[in-house]
């Protein structure tokens, strides 16, 4: 199922929320979790459902904990070391 501008946007704002703060590294980012919640979300998903989907996007990328102020902390500075 294909996602919303809406569903997109919050999806980017919590990257950018979670500390992912370079474009070009969190672009990539978005394609990856957009790619993944496209494949598990179906037309009759509720909104939160949608966010569980995402939330186990996240997961899946390599987020630890949950809400409580865990990030990516060294997602900037490893793909930064890596180029």
């Amino acid at each position: 199922m294909e996602l919303t501008k809406e569903q997109i946007q919050y999806i980017d704002h919590r990257l950018e929320n979670e500390g992912v703060k370079y474009w070009d590294i969190r672009i990539e980012m978005l394609d990856h979790i957009i790619s993944d919640v496209e494949k598990n979300l179906k037309p009759e998903n509720t909104e939160y459902e949608f966010k569980e989907i995402v939330q186990t996007s996240f997961v899946t990328l390599g987020w630890k904990e949950n809400f409580n102020g865990s990030n990516f902390p060294n997602t900037d500075t490893d793909a930064w070391k890596n180029i």
